[in-house]
Parts: C-alpha cells; sequence; structure tokens
C-alpha cells in the first residue's frame, strides 16, 4: 500500500461498464458493507494536479479510521477481477471532494439508512 498526499483532485466521470459492475458488486458484498464507517463510494475517473493523464479511483466517504483493512479488502477483490498490471487508487474524501465527486458520478453504495 502506498500512502500519497495529493493536491487538488479533478473528478471527471463515473467508470462503469460490464466489468465495473461485477468489481462494484463484489466490493458492496464482500467489504463495503461490513464497514459501517463508509457512507458513500463512488467507482470514477480522476486526474491529479501532480500527474498528467486519468486514473480510475474508489472514491470513498467515511472509513478513514479503518483505512488499512479498507484497503486490505479493496485489493483482494480487485486482484480477483483485473489483470496484475491495472491499479485502482482509493481515496477517501473529504465533505467538499464528496460533493464533487456527486456531480459527475452516482454513488454505487451508499450506508443503508437504520
Amino acid at each position: 500500500m502506498y500512502r500519497i498526499k495529493l493536491g487538488r483532485v479533478l473528478f471527471l466521470g463515473e467508470q462503469d461498464g460490464p466489468f465495473e459492475r461485477k468489481l462494484k458488486s463484489s466490493l458492496i458484498e464482500d467489504c463495503l458493507s461490513f464497514q459501517p464507517s463508509v457512507s458513500a463510494a463512488y467507482l470514477t475517473r480522476v486526474s491529479y494536479q501532480e500527474t498528467p493523464g486519468q486514473n480510475v479511483a474508489l472514491c470513498l466517504h467515511g472509513g478513514k479510521e479503518n483505512a488499512a483493512a479498507i484497503v486490505d479488502c479493496v485489493g483482494a477483490i480487485f486482484r480477483k477481477h483485473f489483470h496484475t498490471t491495472q491499479h485502482l487508487d482509493i481515496l477517501f474524501l473529504s465533505t467538499q471532494q464528496l460533493e464533487e465527486a456527486a456531480k459527475v458520478a452516482k454513488p454505487f453504495y451508499m450506508l443503508p439508512k437504520p
């Protein structure tokens, strides 16, 4: 696991397709449903101020206190679905970033209301 401090993140749009839908389903069933501190999850295309190009990122609101366990779980699921040369960034969103992500993508997971 690499931890990188980022500057500005630009949320470009939702990442969706048949393979991504399978990944999202697995993430919900095998990881996110066991993390009550994660309130929302998005799979988006992002661009970072520091690097050119686009990346795919799993964007989570909440869950920072369980970050290591979440990253391990997501990594294991991602490796089951995608080639080892692929990567997935995982971002723990601030409230402002959540608002920005919600402008370009819909959440694939929302914490169920009690």
